[in-house]
């Protein structure tokens, strides 16, 4: 069937049509990856950020420890260094996010 032979009516419904075969086709098609996406995303979600989260605790109470030690050199009373915020809480806290980490990996 040559497409020349028919009228412009027919033709143009055709092509139409067509164009929205095409147009579902697509939707169906970004269905099906969206929810291949929504998987991944949510196995990142409960596998994966969890341990960053852990990391960046460990890492932030490792740099505390290293503040309060240079706080500790820097001082010319180290007695008064050690007070409530000292660095024995800050390796406290590291030991126990290092912990945390070991058992979840």
């Amino acid at each position: 069937m040559n497409l020349r032979s028919l009228n412009i009516a027919p033709r143009a419904a055709l092509c139409f049509g067509l164009i929205t075969l095409l147009v579902i086709a697509l939707g169906g098609f970004a269905y099906v990856q969206l929810g291949k996406l929504r998987g991944t995303e949510q196995d990142i979600e409960k596998n994966w950020l969890t341990s960053v989260q852990t990391a960046d605790g460990i890492q932030i109470a490792l740099l505390d420890a290293r503040l309060e030690s240079i706080r500790l050199l820097a001082t010319s009373n180290p007695k008064s260094a050690l007070l409530p915020c000292g660095i024995w809480k800050m390796l406290s806290t590291y030991s126990t996010s290092v912990l945390i980490f070991t058992e979840k990996t």
